[in-house]
């Protein structure tokens, strides 16, 4: 009688770095997903620019609205994380000149969530080449947590 054997392969332990791999395609996926959930208006053009942080953390701005007309302002932050007491502030300038500035509601409590969002509605025409800038704020004392620019 002729026995075969097989030899049993054992997995091998994951390689160091391959965890921050894997955590880094998660916030990649993440932030492209919240480019394909803005909202969406007939003719708008969506932009967004984010300011990484770390890792797993950043603080994006993005708009909605056809060249030179914004629809709405999103702020974005994401942390791996408890998101606590935020809100976001707004600034939209022209050659060094403010043409729009709003505080977004406020959120009271925490967000055990890897993603927070203020959006505000603007509805309006601005130059071309504006820049459009949101300011994160965090924490009852309304620490800055980062800012993250575009231009239109």
């Amino acid at each position: 009688m002729q026995t075969t054997t097989q030899d049993s392969v054992s997995p091998s332990p994951p390689r160091r770095g391959s965890r921050r791999i894997a955590q880094g395609l998660l916030v990649l996926a993440l932030a492209l997903a919240s480019l394909t959930a803005l909202p969406r208006t007939a003719g708008a053009v969506p932009q967004q620019s984010c300011n990484w942080l770390a890792l797993n953390e950043y603080v994006c701005v993005s708009r909605t609205g056809p060249t030179g007309w914004v629809d709405k302002l999103i702020a974005t932050r994401a942390k791996s994380w408890s998101i606590c007491d935020y809100h976001a502030r707004f600034t939209i300038t022209y050659q060094g000149r403010e043409l729009f500035a709003r505080n977004s509601a406020g959120h009271g409590g925490c967000m055990y969530a890897p993603r927070a969002t203020r959006i505000i509605d603007v509805y309006r025409p601005f130059p071309r080449g504006s820049s459009v800038c949101t300011t994160w704020y965090e924490g009852l004392d309304h620490d800055t947590i980062a800012a993250a620019c575009l231009r239109m």
